[in-house]
């Protein structure tokens, strides 16, 4: 796929270089690719060099900054608090997905775990 990716977005090129005043919308008929598309490469193989291949390649799509870790503190008092919920809340509390990402962090509760149902199999009827 990425390969397949890499040969538009050369051609994209290409095409820019043969036919500078054709549209955005011309090059995405020609490319057969959105105007979306079009537009997010067309900008960024203007902003390179005209022979960099290493434009080419896609960028990453991982986050930029990972996300801070739950201490420890933290996690055991969820634990704490869904194991003992305070009176009259009402639900269950740690449903939401901070809670569950916590839940699965620790390893120590077993609320979020999915719950195993047995099912009864019914006798074979008699002839």
């Amino acid at each position: 796929m990425e390969t397949s990716y890499r040969l538009k977005r050369s051609n994209l090129r290409w095409l820019m270089q043969q036919h500078p005043t054709w549209t955005c919308r011309r090059l995405a008929e020609a490319l057969e690719m959105s105007l979306g598309w079009v537009k997010k490469w067309r900008r960024r193989l203007k902003e390179s060099e005209p022979g960099d291949e290493q434009i080419l390649h896609s960028r990453s799509r991982a986050p930029k900054h990972p996300r801070p870790r739950i201490s420890e503190e933290v996690a055991a008092r969820v634990v704490v608090l869904r194991d003992e919920p305070p009176e009259g809340l009402r639900r269950v509390p740690g449903r939401h997905p901070p809670w569950r990402i916590t839940c699965r962090a620790t390893q120590s509760c077993n609320s979020c775990r999915p719950k195993v149902s047995t099912f009864l199999v019914p006798p074979a009827a008699s002839i």
